[in-house]
């Protein structure tokens, strides 16, 4: 983790990840905001992006059924 951490730099100078991506957050995350979701889609212009609105921040705790339904259909129609 030590190595990981002192090359930070070096991998975040890189390119966001090219592949299929899935974003989704809650409306009421009261811990992303939305400058920091902007910015993930900033940095994935072409990802599939999904809101759930209401669930809070823990999506896979508190919305278990709608988190794997988000998630299995994405996976595949991917």
């Amino acid at each position: 983790m030590l190595e990981l951490a002192e090359r930070v730099d070096e991998i975040m100078a890189g390119p966001a990840w090219q592949g299929p991506t899935l974003i989704f957050r809650a409306d009421d995350d009261p811990l992303i905001t939305t400058a920091q979701t902007d910015r993930l889609l900033e940095l994935h212009p072409n990802c599939e992006y999904r809101t759930i609105r209401t669930g809070g921040h823990p999506l896979l705790i508190s919305r278990p059924a709608d988190y794997i339904a988000l998630v299995t259909g994405f996976l595949s129609a991917t």
